[in-house]
């Protein structure tokens, strides 16, 4: 089980108190995905049904990441909406449930 924070909850906290990793859940934003495979940088907007942040990424994308798929981004909240990543773990729909 991983425990996470939404959107809302990470833009209604002090900046102060996100000084240290956070993980977030959210689902990225249709057709606000950028990437450049040269330089493997990504950005997306990452939302919930109240708030959205821009979250910047380098490295290897999961395969299963995609515009409207449900994700988990491990990083630190920078202020002004923006969330700087070092993972992105896409959440697996369970064929049991």
């Amino acid at each position: 089980m991983i425990f996470y924070l939404t959107v809302s909850e990470v833009m209604a906290q002090p900046l102060k108190e996100l000084s240290q990793t956070q993980k977030v859940g959210g689902f990225v934003t249709a057709e606000s995905v950028r990437w450049d495979p040269k330089t493997l940088k990504l950005s997306f907007e990452l939302e919930d049904q109240q708030a959205s942040l821009i979250v910047s990424y380098s490295g290897v994308v999961p395969d299963s990441f995609k515009p409207g798929a449900e994700v988990i981004v491990e990083g630190t909240y920078g202020g002004n909406g923006s969330f700087q990543a070092t993972t992105i773990m896409p959440k697996c729909a369970s064929k049991y449930e």
